[in-house]
């Protein structure tokens, strides 16, 4: 069986020019830590919201300040505890594989983690609700139903369990699963660091909508606003997914059908449908059998159709593509397309798209302005299908 494996490191982002799309958000998910005890009959808490964006879209880069609320008190009856804003401590390109199927999956995913503490008032029967709100998602999302008008809640329950315990939330250090291939197994571990004796229990679930399409004040910062402000409190909508070809217990449907093993937190089956597809993972925490904790994870996968550029067609087409390292003028040279026009383009490490145009064949000047040292895939597209592709250097 062929496994899926995806890395993830960080660096400093830096800007590239890219296509413009209506939305952003990808995901994300927020953990805790207790530090102890505070002041008076309080516990110290570290949070960490870490949340994912298209960064080839032309949505709202990552709020900087964040809007961030804490509720106390029951699902179904809350009050807002403390309301603030939060900096991003650090930024990062998550690295995508343009190539993973054999064909150039325009894909560019960046991160961004915040990092605040708080003290909380020691509770007896009640729970803390930390929330954050935002809208909206591409619109190009497969699996659920006007995707383009819904936002996300991203949200952590701490119980009184949890706090009579002094319990940490579970944390999830695999880095985030961002592309896969049609008909290819997955393989794709969630499992969740927890120091203690706590049992964990994974499961997939429903993301949360939050905010909405709403651009003009006062409303937007109302709870249908894009920006939520303060985030509104619970109880959260459920996205609603396409069924029933996909449901939030199956949200990627295939065949196997994609599932997660509630012990390990192992994802594992093979996708029919190309696509992008919204996953929502809940990680329940236990101990003695008293739920301390969910940690909700939300992601968006994309399955690329797997195209091959070594059938006969593809060895016809040639481009040859100059100087390398190259200069802010690219010389093209290309035979043998079948289309009036084709179209190059050029990505980024992270599979962020740099520049693009049509193509016919002959030789031509492209120019690229403004690139940062690095290495750059070049694809060649002819009648939308990828034919031959390659790579250049810019010291």
């Amino acid at each position: 069986m062929k496994i899926v494996t995806f890395f993830l490191f960080s660096l400093l982002f830096w800007f590239c020019p890219t296509q413009t799309h209506a939305n952003h958000i990808l995901g994300g998910d927020i953990t805790y830590k207790c530090l102890g005890n505070g002041t008076p009959n309080t516990l110290k808490y570290r949070f960490t919201l870490r949340l994912y964006r298209d960064c080839n879209s032309g949505g709202a880069p990552f709020d900087n300040p964040a809007e961030m609320a804490i509720y106390q008190g029951f699902e179904n009856s809350s009050t807002l505890f403390d309301a603030f804003q939060t900096n991003i401590d650090s930024q990062s390109g998550v690295p995508t594989d343009p190539f993973l199927c054999g064909a150039g999956i325009n894909l560019c995913v960046e991160q961004a983690d915040y990092t605040f503490e708080k003290d909380l008032p020691i509770l007896q029967n009640q729970s803390y609700f930390l929330v954050y709100q935002r809208c909206c998602r591409p619109e190009t999302i497969t699996n659920i139903i006007d995707p383009s008008n819904l936002g996300m809640t991203i949200m952590v329950e701490i119980k009184a369990t949890a706090m009579l315990t002094q319990s940490s939330s579970p944390v999830v250090n695999t880095p985030f699963l961002s592309n896969a291939c049609i008909f290819e197994p997955i393989e794709y571990s969630l499992a969740g660091a927890d120091t203690s004796i706590n049992q964990l229990v994974y499961r997939f679930c429903a993301p949360f909508n939050g905010g909405g399409n709403i651009l003009v004040s006062p409303d937007l910062f109302s709870c249908e606003g894009v920006m939520p402000t303060p985030p509104c409190n619970p109880p959260f909508d459920e996205i609603p997914f396409a069924i029933p070809d996909f449901t939030p217990t199956a949200p990627m449907g295939g065949s196997p059908t994609i599932t997660i093993n509630p012990t390990t937190g192992l994802i594992t089956g093979t996708p029919t449908q190309s696509g992008r597809f919204v996953v929502g993972v809940c990680i329940e925490q236990f101990r003695d059998g008293a739920l301390l904790s969910v940690t909700r994870r939300e992601f968006t996968v994309v399955v690329g159709d797997f195209v091959s550029t070594s059938e006969p067609y593809a060895d016809q087409v040639t481009a040859r593509i100059w100087p390398s390292p190259l200069k802010d003028d690219l010389h093209l040279s290309i035979s043998n397309l079948k289309a009036d026009f084709g179209e190059i383009q050029l990505v980024d490490a992270l599979g962020r798209q740099c520049s693009k145009r049509s193509v016919q064949n002959g030789e031509t000047i492209w120019t690229v302005q403004g690139l940062a040292s690095g290495v750059y895939t070049w694809t060649l597209s002819d009648h939308g299908v990828i034919v031959t592709a390659g790579k250049v250097i810019k010291e």
